[in-house]
């Protein structure tokens, strides 16, 4: 049945949304100290601290741990948003409820869907909205963000900060990428064939040289969905075999208690990733990276 009210999350936040707007000073952006910035995931958190430095001051709205899929707003977004200079979503799909988010947002804030910008229009998976997972791509976002700051701002001092922020950030890139490179190296090249139950992970392992079957290509199965077939398990259990695959890669946030019991059963290793960060051990994206590698080669120099 087609739902035609807002989740009660959200209805709190409308109602919010008044309270918030009245109590503004309506402070031109000019004399702010700080341009507040609002982003939705923590990866874009990253990127607009390395970018602003101390002239930004960030609001990730998704919780480290949390999911974007099944995101809700609460009290402190409705007031981060009424305040904000800029807000910041990855675009291509990934944030379905962004629009009513909007609804809260200062009226004057600069919005900008960063994966939707033209500078991604040649980026590959097509479809994909993960692509930070792409090193090479996650520059991308870094140049996209330095133009908006520097727009949003018209301060001169700040224009340099971002210039040289963005400079600083294309270079730990650069590095982040050789390091990536020289881990995924410890694993034999026979042995990097993995399958994956949601394919937001090919941004992430095609760059860097990985065999990876999509689990729910040709079969009754959604990437966020925890209920998995019998039928479809046993295709799974054909294709893993078949593609001779060395590990399952599996999304923290997104635990499939299935591929468990699949694992268990094939004695393939699980691979259990993460798209986000902002954990403990992967608290920043360059760090988050790395966890990945590093738990992907665990993996794979366990399996037969």
């Amino acid at each position: 049945m087609k739902r035609s009210l807002l989740p009660l999350g959200w209805f709190f936040v409308l109602i919010g949304l008044g309270f918030l707007m009245g109590c503004q000073t309506g402070a031109p952006a000019a004399q702010k100290q700080k341009l507040k910035v609002v982003v939705s995931i923590p990866p874009l958190g990253d990127f607009a601290r390395w970018v602003g430095g101390e002239w930004v001051e960030v609001t990730v709205l998704v919780d480290p741990g949390k999911s974007p899929h099944t995101f809700e707003p609460l009290p402190e977004h409705v007031k981060a948003l009424a305040e904000a200079d800029v807000i910041l979503f990855n675009g291509r799909g990934l944030e379905p409820w962004a629009s009513d988010l909007l609804a809260s947002a200062n009226p004057q804030a600069r919005v900008v869907y960063i994966a939707n910008e033209p500078i991604f229009q040649t980026a590959p998976y097509p479809g994909n909205a993960h692509l930070w997972l792409d090193v090479t791509w996650a520059k991308a976002y870094v140049s996209v963000i330095r133009q908006v700051f520097e727009e949003a701002d018209p301060r001169a001092q700040p224009k340099s900060q971002f210039y040289g922020g963005a400079i600083e950030a294309r270079q730990a890139l650069d590095s982040l990428e050789g390091e990536l490179r020289r881990m995924r190296d410890a694993i034999p090249k026979e042995k990097r064939r993995v399958a994956v139950a949601h394919a937001a992970w090919e941004p992430f392992l095609s760059p860097l040289d990985f065999y990876m079957v999509p689990l729910l290509e040709g079969a009754a199965y959604e990437g966020h969905t925890q209920e998995v077939p019998p039928k479809t398990m046993e295709e799974w259990m054909r294709l893993l075999t078949n593609e001779n695959i060395k590990a399952i890669v599996v999304e923290i946030q997104n635990p499939i208690p299935t591929l468990t019991a699949l694992s268990q059963d094939l004695g393939i290793p699980l691979a259990q990733l993460d798209p986000l960060g902002g954990m403990p051990g992967r608290e920043t994206y360059a760090d988050m990276m790395r966890y990945n590698m590093r738990t992907l080669v665990e993996a794979l120099q366990e399996a037969r």
